[in-house]
């Protein structure tokens, strides 16, 4: 049996994700998307809200807030994650580098980084690196989650 296969109570089981591969996806973070989403998680910050006040702040618009970035970032490593195999995240973490201004074209970049065999779990826990960067490769959240990996269902 390889580092990259575990055994599981019917066959060896080789993970599904390699170190190296990457998956990236394109974000549109919209003014109506950014308003509702602050409101739905209860930011009143008016640089999610308020138009007049956004323009007159140094951003010159509305911005995403950190909580609407971090959860579309990390519902698409799920994605990835979920279209191969069954996991359960483990934990994430983020840093808010630069402002998401409404309207800007933004790409999702994940990045696995390490597939550690899980034996106890029957699976893997394999961690990603990710960032959202702007169309000009500006990065404004990076990122870094893990997930336990392993066949069948949840």
């Amino acid at each position: 049996m390889s580092e990259s296969e575990v055994a599981t109570p019917d066959a060896v089981w080789p993970c599904p994700f390699a170190v190296g591969e990457t998956f990236d996806s394109d974000v549109v973070f919209d003014t109506a998307g950014i308003r509702s989403f602050a409101t739905l998680v209860g930011d009143t910050n008016p640089l999610h809200h308020d138009e007049a006040f956004a323009r007159q702040s140094r951003f010159g618009k509305l911005i995403a807030c950190g909580a609407h970035t971090s959860s579309i970032m990390i519902g698409r490593t799920a994605g990835i994650v979920t279209e191969r195999t069954a996991s359960l995240g483990m934990d994430m973490s983020y840093r808010f580098r630069r402002a998401v201004l409404a309207d800007e074209p933004m790409r999702i970049r994940w990045s696995v980084v390490s597939v550690t065999p899980k034996p106890s779990h029957k699976g893997y826990i394999v961690t990603f690196e990710g960032e959202l960067q702007n169309a000009a490769g500006e990065v404004a959240v990076s990122a870094s989650a893990r997930s336990l990996v392993f066949p069948g269902t949840i």
